[in-house]
């Protein structure tokens, strides 16, 4: 199984409201992976593999590097909201319309798409009030 076709099960896993498609979702990616050595996109959708899990009732496959992973990412993503947030706020506070929105969102707007990351908080605001954010 490649890469993209482990994220693509991983994500299905994640988003079905149904446990036992939940399950087999994720009981095929955990066969198919090197949990030592896990696809980046994935690492960064731990926080968001343990709420799945819990929310089906489903055990954790590999625990220890799971909740090692989601603890990272977990203190990587409040950092980079504690980080953007006065930004986002002081703009706010001016009038200025924004929305904080995740690299991957963005990344096939932008003319290099591989300089956009999951790990990106990208602003948008209206063309007519850039030279004002500025």
């Amino acid at each position: 199984m490649t890469l993209d076709e482990q994220f693509q099960v991983f994500v299905r896993g994640l988003l079905t409201e149904d446990a036992s498609t939940a399950e087999r979702h994720f009981r095929q990616w955990a066969n198919a992976v090197d949990i030592t050595d896990l696809d980046p996109r994935i690492l960064r959708m731990m926080p968001a593999f343990q709420v799945a899990l819990h929310r089906h009732q489903l055990p954790t496959p590999f625990p220890g590097y799971v909740k090692k992973f989601e603890r990272y990412w977990w203190l990587n993503q409040r950092w980079l909201e504690r980080s953007g947030r006065p930004l986002v706020q002081h703009m706010l506070n001016q009038g200025i319309p924004v929305v904080a929105l995740k690299g991957l969102a963005v990344r096939n707007t932008v003319p290099h798409p591989d300089a956009r990351t999951m790990s990106d908080i990208d602003l948008w605001i209206p063309e007519n009030k850039v030279q004002e954010a500025m």
